[in-house]
């Protein structure tokens, strides 16, 4: 039977890759070359570890678990996941994650982005500072603000803006104590 120190280890001396003044470039650029390649897959590892770390093969880990009444109404934690999910998507970028409308991106505006979490709209159909209703607020996702940074977003689907909508309504506790005004009705 072998033990570990009888079996042969590899010639220390013995070296895979040829020394610095052996590259036929010259000693400078073999050193910098083998650099490059070391940080390139470095890198590589790095992007490969943040993409599994962050959970980009999927939807995120789920945020809602039991139903929530917001304005009135009853929504599923599935059209919240849903919501968060378009909201990651379309609307973080000036929004900011946590509704404050305060981004990198939102620097750029000669007015800040709405501020979800104040629950302060100037597109309603009721009174003045009343919740707007879902039709408000669908409206201005499909045709956006003219002359602010809030561009239409006429291609999501119906099944989106809906859950987006409700999603929005988490970022403030007003959406848990009030109603917005009944929609009038259609003739």
């Amino acid at each position: 039977m072998r033990t570990l120190a009888s079996v042969p280890s590899p010639a220390r001396s013995v070296s895979i890759r040829p020394s610095s003044s052996d590259c036929p470039a010259g000693p400078t650029r073999c050193r910098r070359v083998g650099r490059v390649r070391r940080v390139a897959r470095a890198v590589r590892w790095a992007a490969l570890v943040g993409i599994v770390a962050s959970g980009a093969c999927g939807d995120p880990p789920p945020r809602f678990a039991e139903p929530v009444v917001l304005g009135g109404q009853t929504v599923s934690p599935e059209v919240l996941q849903r919501g968060a999910r378009v909201y990651g998507l379309y609307c973080v970028s000036c929004h900011g994650p946590d509704g404050s409308g305060s981004s990198s991106a939102s620097r750029s505006f000669a007015s800040p982005p709405r501020d979800f979490r104040e629950a302060q709209f100037q597109h309603v159909s009721g009174p003045e500072g009343s919740l707007p209703t879902d039709a408000d607020l669908d409206l201005v996702i499909r045709r956006g603000l003219p002359g602010t940074g809030m561009p239409p977003w006429d291609g999501l689907s119906a099944e989106d803006r809906h859950a987006v909508i409700q999603y929005l309504k988490t970022f403030s506790p007003r959406w848990a104590d009030e109603a917005p005004p009944a929609e009038p009705d259609q003739p």
